[in-house]
C-alpha cells in the first residue's frame, strides 16, 4: 500500500521516514516495470533478427559441387519449377523479415514513448489529486489540526 493515513500524533520524523519508504517502493516498482519493457523489446528485436538471419543463411549442401557430383540425379526429387517457387517464397519471406528488422528502431522508440507517457500520466494524475486535496478547504483544516 503506497498511501497511508497518519494519526494526528504523527511526528515529522516519522512522516519523513514513511515517505522515504514509500518513495523507495515506488522507485522499485518503476524500475521493475521498465525492466519488463526492456526485456520485451529485447526479445522482439532478437526474434526479428534471428528470423532474418535464418532466412538469409546460405545452405552449403546445395552448392557443394562434390556433393552434387556424388549424389547426382538420385537426390533430385523436386522439379525446377518447384525449386524456383520455393526460392521465390524464401526470398519474399526474407524481404518481409528485413522490413521488420528495419522497423525495429521505430518499435523501440514507440515502446519507449508508451512507457514514458504512461508513467507521466500516472504522475500527472497523482499530482492533480494532491493539488485538489490541498485546495479543498475542509481537507486542509482536517489535515492541519493542531491540538494543544
Amino acid at each position: 500500500k503506497l498511501v497511508r493515513d497518519f494519526p494526528d500524533s504523527t511526528t515529522v520524523k516519522l512522516f519523513e521516514e514513511e515517505q522515504g519508504k514509500i518513495r523507495t517502493e515506488c522507485g522499485r516498482r518503476l524500475e521493475a516495470s521498465l525492466d519488463m519493457c526492456e526485456k520485451i523489446v529485447d526479445s522482439t528485436c532478437r526474434a526479428a533478427k534471428d528470423k532474418l538471419k535464418q532466412l538469409t543463411a546460405h545452405d552449403d549442401k546445395k552448392d557443394d559441387a562434390f556433393n552434387n557430383l556424388i549424389v547426382g540425379a538420385q537426390a533430385k526429387s523436386k522439379g525446377m519449377v518447384q525449386e524456383r517457387q520455393e526460392k521465390e517464397a524464401k526470398f519474399a519471406a526474407a524481404q518481409y523479415s528485413k522490413g521488420e528488422v528495419d522497423m525495429l528502431g521505430q518499435f523501440v522508440r514507440l515502446a519507449d514513448y508508451i512507457a514514458v507517457e504512461t508513467f507521466a500520466q500516472a504522475l500527472k494524475k497523482g499530482c492533480a489529486q494532491f493539488l485538489s486535496d490541498m485546495c479543498n478547504r475542509k481537507a486542509m483544516k482536517e489535515m492541519f489540526v493542531q491540538s494543544v
